[in-house]
């Protein structure tokens, strides 16, 4: 029967898109590029083809947002500054 005749695996008349979808609009296969089959995702930071390390903490754990504090402790909230604003200072280099 001729109008179950195919092209490229589709019915005729229809035809594959970039995604290799019979009438498809090619928009199943893109990437987070906009291109067809790039195979590009968005990382975990919310950067396409991103590595993570954009929102990485310096714990090492995506998104936990823990930051170095000013003497270089990671999540320490500057704790080790003395009154002086010394680093591990004693509070003399001020007084």
């Amino acid at each position: 029967v001729k109008w179950k005749e195919r092209t490229g695996g589709c019915m005729c008349g229809v035809f594959q898109d970039a995604c290799g979808k019979c009438g498809g609009d090619s928009t199943s296969c893109l990437g987070c590029d906009g291109k067809p089959m790039s195979g590009k995702v968005f990382d975990q930071c919310g950067q396409c083809d991103g590595d993570n390390s954009q929102c990485l903490g310096c714990d090492g754990v995506v998104n936990s947002g823990k930051k170095f504090d000013l003497c270089g402790v990671c999540d320490g909230g500057n704790a080790a500054r003395d009154v002086c604003g010394i680093c591990g200072g004693d509070g003399s280099s001020c007084t």
